[in-house]
């Protein structure tokens, strides 16, 4: 088998697009039930695309909102009333956990019930599967070959600067653990060095004690 073919079946398992399909009940302004939320840790400095797509439901308006866990919330991406499948694209700023919200507002007067609600597909794709290749192989001329070979290798820079920040992490935690276990036995040392001399002062009052007494 070619090692071409095993290497992109690899990264095709390994960087896969993140679906999820949901129905998202209608409920009232303000309503905790007409909200759905989902949290995912991503990055700073990553792009991000993917698409929203929501069935028809009548009486009801599907929004989302996506923000990171920033004080005050940055926002980063918002669409009111989606009728059909809308895009989005954007890239994070700091290392933080990017909260997407989706809530389902029912009109006024009519009462919630499980009648009301409409399904959602929501995919979101990071890194060099949010690029658009093609108007890249508009402007650079590329062949479909040429267009898969750029991704795969937008794929394999993304590996292996994961592959440095993991081992960055394992050096900062092994420093951290040299350090600790350092202060733990210098800490030892001078809890026995505490010891010791309390014992001998004791052994020294107690001396003196007894000749004071006249008993030695």
């Amino acid at each position: 088998m070619n090692c071409y073919f095993i290497l992109a079946l690899f990264l095709t398992f390994v960087c896969s697009i993140n679906a999820i399909s949901f129905s998202l009940y209608a409920g009232q302004e303000g309503s905790p039930h007409a909200e759905r939320c989902f949290v995912q840790n991503i990055g700073p400095d990553i792009l991000v695309a993917g698409t929203v797509a929501v069935t028809d439901g009548e009486q009801q308006k599907v929004s989302v909102e996506i923000t990171d866990n920033t004080e005050g919330g940055s926002l980063y991406w918002k669409r009111l009333d989606i009728k059909d499948e809308v895009k989005f694209s954007f890239t994070t700023v700091k290392n933080d956990e990017i909260r997407i919200c989706f809530r389902n507002v029912l009109a006024k007067g009519l009462i919630p019930s499980d009648q009301y609600f409409r399904n959602v597909l929501f995919t979101v794709e990071t890194g060099p599967e949010a690029i658009d290749y093609t108007e890249i192989a508009k402007t650079e001329k590329l062949k479909p070959v040429e267009i898969e070979l750029r991704k795969l290798e937008g794929i394999v820079e993304k590996i292996v600067d994961d592959m440095e920040k993991i081992k960055q992490k394992e050096i900062d935690l092994r420093n951290t653990n040299e350090s600790t276990n350092e202060r733990v036995q210098w800490f030892s040392v001078w809890s026995i060095a505490f010891l010791v001399c309390l014992g001998l002062w004791q052994l020294y009052y107690l001396r003196k004690f007894f000749q004071t007494k006249k008993l030695i």
